[in-house]
């Protein structure tokens, strides 16, 4: 049998070298170097992972310290009301026959009194809301709160009271008017209860503390009692963070809810029945009706048995969102964050085609895994030198400049050890184009499938390129 030269030598140098020489032919295999690289990647992971790490631990820091800010100004606020409670006392007579022991049978009367408690809500409500937005700071974070004026008016219907009489006696000086708020320490009763052109001050709490927990109230004795549709004002400044919202009370509610910030976002249950914006304005108007609730107009109470009423005000609610405009001068660090989890990714791309290049040159070369190393500094590098400059200029420059640095790194250091200016040039492209679709996903994320399928499709015609023409050029 013959045997070329070229392969008798090979069977003198395997003989010879015996099983050094398969030790060395298979650490500059392909196996190895791929097994060698995906390694090199389990390891650069755990530097991301660091960063990855302490970026949560700033985040919750600055959540602590918004969530801080919003306490001692006050957090998303609820309204609900106004409740009218007036107690009554229902006699009635009873006559009851009753014989003696001689037989003789006589009629007795008897008086049975019953205390009641009428729970009405608003026939008509309406609720009128001018809100401004204020942005408070500490330690280099800002956070958007809200403040206004609030007015709530308009009137019960007491035809469902009974009228005084000898059988029915209105306790009008234990009845009052409750007010619910979510947050009473941000609250305050600008002008006292109008109630029929006299008027009554607030007092803490709801007195209705198993379905209304916060609040206030006010006692009706000293108020005008004679109208059988009594119109009621309320005058409140109120503070808040993130939300404000309103239940529909009324069996008939209008709602208008004005400010100067255009950035507002209508939210709750009850969609706005119309919302105008401008530049420099907002207001959103509703017109709900009772039928929307999944509760009555009014109750009426035995024996003081408030337990008897079972129903979540605030489960349905319109209002309006200040949440996501809530901002930190800090929030260009969210997009650095969703840096991270890329930069391993756009490692394994760009070493498959180095690994590519230096193949074709020489499928038996001895890998120079400090290419590799040198590569993985650069990419790395980014996210420090974005946190480096961050301050100085817009997001969008200092990407620029954070990527391009790490693009010229990596180009001209592959100039020199591929000793190639095409193989170089592949590389930018294929960079170039990872950064790219990286900057649309954190820039423009509606067109994050556009700018992965084509940067995609890009890498893959220039590395069929690279493998098909390169070493055939050279």
């Amino acid at each position: 049998m013959h045997v070329s030269d070229s392969n008798s030598a090979e069977l003198k140098t395997n003989k010879y070298y015996g099983d050094s020489y398969q030790e060395k032919r298979f650490m500059h295999s392909m196996v190895f170097r791929v097994f060698a690289l995906l390694v090199l990647l389990a390891l650069l992971y755990l530097p991301v992972l660091m960063m990855e790490e302490a970026f949560v631990d700033h985040f919750k820091q600055q959540q602590n310290m918004t969530n801080e800010l919003s306490k001692q100004w006050g957090n998303e606020q609820k309204i609900a009301g106004p409740i009218l409670s007036i107690p009554y006392v229902e006699r009635i007579s009873k006559i009851e026959s009753q014989t003696d022991s001689k037989g003789i049978t006589s009629s007795i009367s008897k008086d049975i009194f019953n205390n009641k408690t009428l729970i009405l809500l608003p026939e008509n409500l309406r609720i009128n809301a001018n809100i401004k937005d204020k942005i408070l700071t500490k330690d280099n974070i800002e956070t958007t709160v809200f403040e206004g004026d609030i007015e709530l008016s308009g009137n019960f219907n007491l035809e469902n009271l009974p009228k005084p009489s000898a059988f029915n006696s209105i306790e009008w000086d234990k009845a009052f008017l409750a007010m619910g708020v979510s947050n009473n320490i941000s609250t305050k009763v600008s002008s006292p209860l109008r109630w029929e052109g006299s008027s009554a001050a607030f007092k803490p709490g709801t007195n209705l503390n198993h379905i209304m927990k916060s609040g206030f109230h006010a006692n009706l004795e000293d108020v005008a009692n004679d109208a059988e549709l009594p119109q009621f004002r309320i005058l409140l400044n109120i503070r808040g963070n993130h939300n404000l919202s309103f239940a529909p009370m009324g069996e008939s509610t209008t709602a208008s809810i004005k400010s100067e910030s255009p950035t507002l976002e209508v939210q709750g249950n009850l969609a706005a029945t119309s919302t105008v914006r401008t530049n420099d304005s907002f207001e959103a108007i509703w017109r709900i009706s009772n039928l929307v609730r999944n509760y009555p107009q009014e109750w009426l109470i035995e024996k003081d048995d408030f337990t008897a009423i079972d129903v979540d005000f605030f489960s349905v609610l319109a209002g309006v969102n200040f949440n996501e405009h809530s901002q930190t001068k800090d929030s260009k660090l969210s997009k650095i964050q969703a840096i991270l989890p890329y930069l391993i990714p756009i490692l394994g791309v760009i070493f498959l085609s180095i690994l590519i290049f230096e193949f074709k040159r020489n499928s038996h070369s001895k890998p120079k895994f400090l290419h590799y190393l040198v590569i993985s500094l650069s990419v790395l590098s980014i996210p420090i030198i974005l946190l480096t400059i961050k301050d100085l200029t817009s997001f969008e420059q200092a990407y620029q400049i954070a990527a391009g640095t790490s693009i010229v790194l990596i180009v001209i250091y592959m100039m020199s050890a591929l000793k190639s200016f095409f193989k170089a040039f592949y590389i930018l492209l294929i960079i170039a184009s990872l950064y790219g679709a990286l900057y649309v996903h954190l820039q423009m994320p509606e067109y994050n499938l556009f700018a992965l399928s084509a940067a995609g499709l890009f890498i893959t015609i220039l590395l069929m390129m690279a493998s098909i023409n390169i070493h055939e050029d050279e």
